[in-house]
Parts: structure tokens; C-alpha cells; sequence
């Protein structure tokens, strides 16, 4: 199976490389549906912090529409979620870790509906 969340896993690595802006920096449009930056279609990586500022996901986005991978982390640093994205949806790889660091999930998705595993035919 491919291991595209690999990349993802060092949570300090990823901190330190990723450009982000902070959930609170963004506005949610009501009738368009996207989130804004600044006034603008926000075009990105989005962070959520926990009280301790440790790293508890990012999201990225398109032109204010979620798009492109969401990872989040446990407290401790652990994957918790790996989920590709389009059209805020899920479209692709989405894989979920239990809190000991156990793989604990792993789906595919076209443009949110689930794909069946082809191995449990």
C-alpha cells in the first residue's frame, strides 16, 4: 500500500516546514461557502493548535475550499488522521491511528463516497 502520510508523521518536522495561517485568522463567507483570508479565498495550509501549542492538524485549501490533505495529530505527536481532499470532501486516501499509534483505518473516497476495497470481493 502506498504511505503517502510518511511525510506527515514527524509532527515538529512538519511544523517547522509547513507555512500556515491559524484557524482564528480565518472567516467562514456565509452565502459562498469558503473560508477568506484577509477578504480573499483563502489558498493554503490552515492550523489548529492545542493549549500547549503543540501542532493538532492542518488543512489545506483552494480558493477557501478545503482541498488537498488534512493530517492531525494525538497530543503526544502520534498521526491521528491522514484524509486527502477535494471539493471539501474526501477524494482519495484516508487512514486514522488509535492513540498508541496503531493504524487503525484505512478507506478510499471519490468525491466523498467510499470506494470498496477491491481485496473483500
Amino acid at each position: 500500500m502506498d504511505q503517502p502520510y510518511l511525510a506527515w508523521s514527524d509532527r515538529p518536522v512538519v511544523d517547522a516546514r509547513v507555512t500556515s495561517v491559524d484557524v482564528a485568522e480565518l472567516d467562514y463567507e456565509d452565502g459562498g461557502g469558503r473560508y477568506l483570508y484577509a477578504g480573499r479565498p483563502f489558498t493554503g495550509f490552515c492550523a489548529v493548535r492545542y493549549p500547549d501549542g503543540g501542532l493538532r492538524s492542518l488543512t489545506g485549501f483552494t480558493d477557501g475550499i478545503e482541498h488537498g490533505v488534512t493530517v492531525g495529530w494525538h497530543p503526544d505527536g502520534r498521526l491521528r488522521i491522514y484524509a486527502e481532499t477535494a471539493e471539501s470532501v474526501y477524494h482519495g486516501l484516508v487512514a486514522e491511528w488509535d492513540a498508541s499509534g496503531v493504524l487503525a483505518h484505512v478507506s478510499h473516497y471519490d468525491l466523498g463516497l467510499a470506494v470498496p476495497d477491491a481485496r473483500s470481493s
